[in-house]
């Protein structure tokens, strides 16, 4: 975080939504770790096929929701933040982004413990909520950090 304190200085708005990105990944990414588990209570090993198509599936979930998410957040932050237009934009990308990476981290991590030997169900929340929280701020402010710049 304080790598990207000068960013979040430039743009206090910006930081208003941490919590909105933060609460809405992990959401999406606990949803994911269920049905994950649950499959894998049906199935007592689940096979590579069935593996892809678990995270193909979920991967369209959290891009599909990032995209929805997105565009509501976009539109209400036009109505907040009139005079900072890019902000729902920047938003909008960053739900896409971090509720993708979120819905792989949630889907991934349950199987890597099963692989290991290791009960998912009792092992997964700690692990996805650290790694999530770090891998979403660090993806927003990146993105906030981008636009600010003027690259994108």
């Amino acid at each position: 975080m304080t790598h990207f304190d000068r960013v979040i200085q430039q743009t206090v708005a910006a930081a208003s939504f941490m919590p909105l990105l933060s609460g809405v990944t992990g959401s999406v990414a606990r949803q994911s770790t269920c049905i994950v588990i649950r499959a894998s209570s049906k199935n007592s090993e689940l096979d590579l096929r069935m593996l892809w198509r678990n995270i193909w599936h979920e991967l369209c979930v959290g891009m599909m929701l990032g995209l929805c998410c997105g565009l509501l957040t976009r539109a209400m932050s036009f109505f907040w933040h009139q005079n900072q237009h890019s902000l729902g934009l920047i938003v909008g990308v960053s739900l896409f982004a971090t509720m993708s990476v979120g819905v792989l981290i949630g889907t991934l991590m349950p199987m890597i413990f099963q692989k290991i030997g290791v009960d998912p169900a009792h092992a997964s929340g700690p692990f996805i909520t650290s790694i999530l929280d770090v891998c979403t701020m660090s993806i927003y402010l990146t993105i906030v950090h981008t636009f600010l710049s003027g690259i994108i």
